[in-house]
């Protein structure tokens, strides 16, 4: 699969560490789908915010994507989402320190 240059650029890190996080979650996706080609994004969601369905993994990567300090450079929503702390037993976290 040919990787735009702008994607390349990204993947180098040079233009911040959530971009850089950003593409190689888009490349290791696309592998798996078996895509053949790459088109550029307009737009994006970041989704899986659930604390029931995202998992420590995505937990995880939403922690350290967030904590880059980087902004987004295009238009961007995110689900919100919410946790009951007097519940997170019986919601099956098994996340130390999620809240």
């Amino acid at each position: 699969m040919e990787i735009p240059p702008q994607l390349e650029s990204m993947l180098r890190g040079e233009r911040g560490q959530a971009k850089e996080m950003g593409a190689r979650l888009v490349l290791d996706m696309a592998d798996t789908a078996g895509a053949q080609s790459l088109i550029p994004a307009v737009h994006a969601h970041v989704s899986g915010v659930s604390v029931i369905t995202g998992g420590p993994g995505l937990r995880r990567f939403l922690s350290e994507i967030s904590n880059t300090g980087d902004q987004v450079s295009i238009p961007t929503t995110l689900n919100s989402a919410g946790c009951d702390r007097q519940k997170i037993e019986e919601m099956g976290i098994e996340y130390p320190s999620f809240l």
